[in-house]
């Protein structure tokens, strides 16, 4: 039955969906062939995508300074 359908007996019947994504980042030293810093990013139901990938970026750049793997800028 789809979303809001009424069934046999005339009830409606209500579904609802989320939309869960989770962002894995992953830096990597060419040099060292090894991994330096890893992180998961989890959000349900993001409005917008663009915005979602501009806010885990910003949080991963601000981590990772206060690491001392990125320089401030």
């Amino acid at each position: 039955m789809t979303p809001g359908a009424s069934n046999a007996t005339g009830v409606t019947e209500l579904r609802h969906f989320d939309t869960l994504v989770s962002v894995e980042t992953l830096v990597y030293s060419l040099d060292r062939d090894e991994l330096l810093w890893s992180s998961t990013s989890r959000t349900t139901n993001p409005k917008d995508i663009e915005n979602l990938v501009n806010e885990v970026a910003d949080a991963t750049a601000k981590e990772m300074v206060k690491q001392g793997l990125l320089a401030h800028q």
